[in-house]
């Protein structure tokens, strides 16, 4: 059985139409050259001449005649089959599932809800904490996606693609109303101070960026009190003399309103990078492509 290339049918399609390899090279935007090929390979194909020279012009042979309707049956099955698969969110009828901090859920949650309602009106999306089992759901595709400092919940992943949505740096927080410090803080200081530590092990396992990055360095805090969420850890840091290791962007962000500010730390603090990670067996899956363009866009407001 000869195998045939489709692009050849759609030459086949306008020879039966117009006889004329110039005329047809200019509407199919190629050199006359291109087609006079795919005509020999047509030939060879059909093991016809197909069109034959009558006078300075070409007419088809009985076997392309024949050849007319089902070229073009093939050509709008062809087509008719991409029409069916390009994504329309109005249609798209899914629920998504994301997982994030409760930090960025609060900042992304309503600008997503109210771009889904606008252009998906019948999906829905669950937003959800980090837990225990986020790797293995992330691992095995029943997590649409998550929101996370890359490399922190998986590492280096071949399962696994990444997106940044923001960059950023440790800092160390602090009551707006103390006294005891300018915009800077010292090791000193900052090793003698009451903590307030934020320790998402106690539900989802992982580690978090500032424990990381005391452990790398070798420095040991006294943390006087834990919280497993962002915003609780913020809002008990007013009017107490004690310090947080936290991402600058949620110290900027709600500081007025908790009543705290951001102190650079006494080290060379690298950036990091926050973004979408997903299951990689969703690359290519449109419905999944938009809902990540979605929660790219909300992205704006943290």
């Amino acid at each position: 059985m000869r195998r045939i290339d489709l692009n050849l049918l759609y030459v086949l399609r306008e020879l039966l139409k117009e006889p004329n390899t110039t005329k047809v090279a200019e509407k199919l935007s190629v050199s006359q050259s291109s087609v006079s090929a795919s005509l020999a390979r047509l030939r060879w194909a059909f093991q016809d001449e197909l069109f034959v020279r009558s006078g300075r012009k070409m007419v088809p042979t009985r076997r392309a005649e024949n050849l007319i309707e089902p070229v073009e049956e093939i050509i709008r099955n062809i087509e008719g089959l991409v029409e069916e698969v390009r994504f329309s969110p109005e249609k798209l009828q899914r629920q998504f599932t994301l997982v994030t901090t409760d930090f960025i859920r609060h900042r992304v949650g309503g600008p997503i809800i109210s771009m889904m309602q606008s252009e998906a009106p019948s999906t829905r999306v669950i937003f959800g904490p980090l837990a225990v089992d986020t790797r293995e759901r992330l691992r095995s595709g029943h997590l649409d996606l998550l929101i996370a400092p890359f490399d922190t919940i998986l590492g280096k992943s071949e399962e696994t693609s990444f997106q940044a949505l923001y960059t950023d740096h440790l800092v160390a927080a602090v009551w707006e109303g103390t006294e005891k410090y300018d915009n800077t803080i010292s090791e000193q200081q900052l090793l003698a101070e009451s903590h307030l530590r934020f320790n998402p092990s106690m539900t989802s396992g992982a580690q978090s960026l500032a424990d990381k990055f005391l452990e790398e360095r070798g420095l040991r805090i006294n943390a006087i009190a834990e919280f497993s969420t962002h915003e609780s850890l913020v809002y008990a840091l007013r009017h107490a003399e004690a310090i947080s290791i936290l991402p600058k962007k949620m110290v900027d962000i709600l500081g007025q309103q908790a009543e705290i500010k951001a102190l650079e730390l006494p080290y060379d603090m690298p950036q990091y990078e926050v973004g979408l990670v997903w299951n990689r067996s969703y690359d290519n899956d449109p419905e999944h492509q938009w809902f990540r363009e979605v929660v790219e866009k909300a992205g704006s407001y943290i």
